[in-house]
């Protein structure tokens, strides 16, 4: 979440709605923009580590 506008930056999924994205089923919504990125499974230290770099320092 953005934390001065509570808006959600990224989510990860792993539905089965875009099979034709690398790394299938696996993927990142991008914020409000529409925009569906490949993924892929993580680890939760690798995922504690991406939100870390989201945040301001």
């Amino acid at each position: 979440m953005d934390h001065d506008r509570q808006l959600l930056r990224k989510r990860w999924d792993n539905a089965t709605h875009f099979p034709g994205l690398a790394n299938f089923p696996h993927h990142v919504h991008v914020g409000l923009t529409g925009v569906v990125e490949p993924g892929r499974l993580l680890s939760t230290i690798e995922l504690v580590n991406l939100i870390e770099q989201e945040l301001p320092s």
